[in-house]
């Protein structure tokens, strides 16, 4: 992959060689990245995957890696684009009269709490990891605590999500209010879809 080409998207700082970074990425299934790039806005995220999609190389989204390791490890990936989506944590938007919030995927758990909690609110998804996973990422893999009983499982907190495609399309699933049953429910296919339906960017 063209290392130019990415940085024309997202930025120099913000894509690096694999090499190097075993350290942080390493526990991915996929193996070491060729390249990661840290995008901050959708409109880099489409950037980049349309980029791998024309280059034809596969590409990981990567929130905060917690469940990066889940599964045995992908035998015959080809170099691989990470997507590290932790610089994605706008918008930060919090209603408190409809008990809403619409936050970045990249935002971490921690930064939520603090974002909600002026409003009294709070999202009752439970963290299970030493380190805190971001928003993206426990909407993703459908991650819930030993309170799944009593409060219901993760889809059941999300009435809205934005992600790209593979093929660089962004959709909008779900809307900001409670009673929002128009269409097909395509807010719950992309909880617990792991990526496959597209990288989760709010």
């Amino acid at each position: 992959m063209r290392v130019a080409a990415a940085s024309a998207i997202c930025g120099t700082r913000h894509v690096l060689p694999g090499e190097g970074l075993a350290g942080e990425y390493g526990r991915s299934r996929a193996g070491t990245p060729l390249l990661v790039a840290r995008p901050a806005a959708v409109e880099e995220v489409q950037g980049l995957v349309r980029l791998a999609a024309g280059e034809r190389v596969p590409v990981v989204a990567w929130g905060a890696g917690t469940r990066q390791d889940w599964g045995p490890p992908l035998t015959g990936m080809r170099p691989t684009l990470f997507i590290d989506l932790r610089r994605l944590t706008h918008p930060r938007a919090v209603n408190a009269d409809n008990l809403t919030a619409t936050v970045g995927a990249g935002m971490s758990l921690a930064d939520l709490d603090a974002l909600l909690a002026p409003a009294g609110l709070c999202w009752p998804v439970e963290r299970l990891d030493g380190v805190t996973p971001t928003v993206g990422g426990t909407v993703a893999t459908a991650a819930s605590g030993p309170s799944r009983r009593a409060i219901g499982p993760t889809a059941r907190w999300v009435l809205g999500a934005e992600a790209v495609t593979a093929d660089g399309e962004v959709v909008h699933a779900g809307g900001q209010t409670v009673k929002n049953v128009a269409g097909y429910d395509l807010t719950r296919l992309l909880v617990g879809s792991w990526g496959a339906l597209g990288i989760l960017t709010a």
